[in-house]
């Protein structure tokens, strides 16, 4: 049976090779481990997760999906961008741009994820599931502790442990 503890563990053993794929397709590791994350999160979200036959396929065909999706936008948009600069129409691509987040600011935020995604993959596995159900699960703390039996004390423990961890990486790393 493919509970949502399974699907946390085969994304944590498949990761690597998870992230390889996507930036072979893509050609940038950097937003391939952004994409794992989303697929991860699609993963465990599933509506049925007891019901998939194949849990690695299916996590690996997410991703791919994705990939190829960001691959379409991307294409749109140099599209788009192509046509207006033929129209002389640049100013809402610059008024765009200007609205988007600088680069410096991208770096950063994709460099605190891995430090985050990497701390939460040094979390013991109690700890981990709590947290992982909690903020990318969407399960309230009674929920969870329902799930692991457990008090919703002890879930609020582990969350707990989880950011502690969290930010002492971050601080670690000077954010």
């Amino acid at each position: 049976m493919n509970t949502k503890e399974n699907l946390e563990r085969i994304y944590l053993r498949e990761r690597s090779a998870l992230i390889g794929l996507v930036a072979r397709k893509l050609g940038d590791r950097t937003l391939a481990e952004d994409i794992a994350q989303d697929a991860f999160i699609r993963f465990l979200n599933s509506a049925s997760p007891e019901k998939l036959r194949d849990p690695k396929a299916y996590l690996f065909r997410i991703a791919l999906n994705l990939a190829v999706d960001h691959l379409r936008s991307q294409t749109r948009r140099r599209q788009i961008e192509f046509d207006s600069e033929s129209d002389g129409a640049n100013s809402e691509i610059h008024s765009r741009q200007a609205a988007e987040p600088g680069a410096d600011r991208v770096l950063e935020s994709k460099e605190r994820m891995k430090i985050l995604t990497q701390a939460i993959a040094t979390l013991p596995e109690k700890p981990r599931h709590a947290f992982m159900q909690h903020r990318f699960g969407g399960l309230s703390y009674a929920e969870i502790a329902e799930e692991m039996g457990v008090s919703k004390s002890m879930v609020e423990k582990y969350i707990a442990s989880a950011l502690a961890c969290c930010r002492l990486e971050l601080t670690k790393k000077g954010y």
